[in-house]
C-alpha cells in the first residue's frame, strides 16, 4: 500500500500518524519455510541486510516496513544506507553500518490480514516479540500537525498519516495513507 502526497499536515482524531523514514520500503515475508526481503519493486535485497535475515516465527508473517540506517544521532540517514546498496558484502557492511527495520504494517499473521482495521493490525503487531533491528514504528493519535512540527525541528524527512479503520490494500496508492514531505527551503542568490 502506498501513501499519497499531502500538501500540509494537519490534526484529526480519525487518523494516526508516524515518522516518515528515510529508507527502503520493504516487505519481510515468512513462509514458514523460507525467508524473502523484497523492495517494493520486487527485487530481492535480502543479502544486502543480512541483519533482517535471523528472526523465524513459528507461522507465516508478512511485515510491511522500512529499512534504514541510523547515524549516530538515531536518524536515518539515507546517504549511510546507499553506501549500503552498493556493497556486494552485506555480512561485513553490518558490521559498520547495521541496517533496521521499522515495522509499520502486519499483512498477515497465520491469515491474511489485508481487509482488517488498521488498529486491529497495528494490535497484532504490537504483540509480536520481534526481535532487533526490527522495531515497530510507533503512532500517535490526531496530533499530524504537532509530530510534523518536532519531525522538523529533528530534520528528520516529514510523516505519514493513517485513517483509522482503513484496510491494507496492496499496490495502490490510497488517500487513506497520506505523506507530508517536510521541506527544507533556502533563499540564496547566485552569482557568476
Amino acid at each position: 500500500m502506498l501513501a499519497s502526497a499531502w500538501p500540509a499536515a494537519f490534526t484529526d482524531p480519525d487518523w494516526l500518524f508516524e515518522v516518515k523514514w528515510d529508507g527502503v520500503r520493504a516487505l519481510w515475508c515468512w513462509d514458514g519455510d523460507m525467508l524473502s526481503v523484497r523492495s517494493r519493486r520486487g527485487r530481492q535485497v535480502g543479502p544486502t541486510y543480512p541483519e533482517l535475515s535471523g528472526y523465524r516465527p513459528r507461522q507465516p508473517l508478512v511485515l510491511d516496513g522500512e529499512i534504514v540506517v541510523l547515524d549516530d544521532r538515531g536518524h536515518p540517514s539515507f546517504q549511510m544506507l546507499q553506501s549500503r546498496m552498493n556493497l556486494t558484502d552485506g555480512r561485513r557492511a553490518s558490521i559498520g553500518m547495521p541496517a533496521s527495520y521499522m515495522v509499520f504494517d502486519l499483512i498477515h499473521d497465520g491469515e491474511d490480514l489485508t481487509s482488517m482495521p488498521l488498529e486491529y493490525r497495528r494490535e497484532r503487531l504490537a504483540s509480536l516479540s520481534l526481535p532487533a533491528p526490527m522495531v515497530v514504528s510507533a503512532q500517535i493519535d490526531g496530533a499530524g500537525e504537532a509530530l510534523y512540527e518536532a519531525v522538523g525541528a529533528e530534520g528528520l524527512e516529514g510523516i505519514v498519516g493513517k485513517k483509522r479503520g482503513s484496510a491494507y490494500r496492496s499496490g495502490i496508492r490510497s488517500p487513506d495513507w497520506r505523506k507530508v514531505a517536510h521541506v527544507h527551503r533556502l533563499s540564496a542568490v547566485v552569482g557568476g
